[in-house]
C-alpha cells in the first residue's frame, strides 16, 4: 500500500467489487512488495537458524535429528511454493 495507495480501499472492502481482486494482483505485482517481503522473511529465517546453532550440543541422535529437523523446517517454509 505504500506504493499504490489504492490498494487501500480494495482491502477494506475485502474486494467485493467486480474488479477488485484483478486490480489488486495488478498492484502487487507491480509493486516491490512481495520482494520486500521474501527479504524479510529470509532475515527470519536467518535468526530463526542462528538460535537454533546457540542450542547447547545435542547430547544423543534424537537431539540432534531434532535441532536438524528445525532448521529444514525454517528452510522449508522459505522456500516453499503455493
Amino acid at each position: 500500500m505504500k506504493e499504490y495507495p489504492e490498494l487501500r480501499p480494495l482491502i477494506i472492502r475485502k474486494f467485493k467489487r467486480n474488479g477488485d481482486v484483478s486490480k489488486a494482483l495488478e498492484l502487487v505485482e507491480k509493486s516491490s512488495g512481495i520482494q520486500r517481503a521474501r527479504e524479510l522473511a529470509t532475515q527470519h529465517v536467518d535468526k530463526a537458524q542462528e538460535m537454533v546453532h546457540r542450542f547447547p550440543p545435542a547430547l544423543n541422535n534424537e537431539a540432534s535429528m531434532a535441532r536438524q529437523s528445525l532448521i529444514n523446517l525454517a528452510e522449508f517454509v522459505l522456500n516453499r511454493k503455493k
